[in-house]
């Protein structure tokens, strides 16, 4: 898990890593079976980092997490409106969700995942996590309002809690 979010930081922070984890990832969803288009780009991170050692780990993350909110709120304006695949329930969404939301999300969600990996319990505050989780329920409540009128759209652009927790 840790390897991905790594992975993940280092393709925020840098188109031509971004690039590369698409160039090479995109071809192993065959190999691994996968069910959606990033799952090679995330088994890319961890087969290209697995070398690497629990010290190396914790300060390579620590490096890149500044460098991967500057990539992504310093991609271009024009790209930022790319049409992705989201599956449902969201559907076709721009770039801009991927780097505001769903970015943001996928680390969050991550650090749940560890911290049952290693049965500590999680510190959680209201600021941060009751953001995101208020964040999570009310998009959830809003696509699924709108499933029977059209299920292909992303929710309403990123709100004010949703921008400042990704740029937390």
């Amino acid at each position: 898990m840790a390897l991905h979010v790594l992975g993940s930081g280092e393709a925020q922070a840098s188109v031509r890593e971004f690039a590369h984890q698409l160039r090479r990832g995109m071809p192993l969803n065959k190999e691994i079976d996968s069910h959606h288009w990033v799952d090679g780009l995330n088994e890319l991170q961890i087969r290209e980092r697995d070398h690497l050692s629990n010290a190396e780990l914790v300060a390579q993350l620590a490096a890149v997490g500044p460098n991967a909110v500057k990539g992504r709120w310093g991609t271009p304006p024009p790209a930022r409106y790319i049409p992705l695949p989201f599956g449902p329930p969201i559907g076709w969404a721009p770039l801009k969700y991927l780097l505001d939301v769903g970015f943001t999300r996928d680390v969050w969600a991550h650090r749940i995942d560890i911290h049952a990996a290693i049965n500590r319990p999680m510190p959680l505050s209201a600021e941060h996590d009751g953001r995101l989780v208020a964040d999570i329920v009310a998009e959830w409540a809003t696509v699924h309002a709108n499933r029977s009128s059209s299920s292909s759209t992303a929710p309403p652009a990123a709100n004010t809690a949703r921008a400042s927790t990704a740029n937390e």
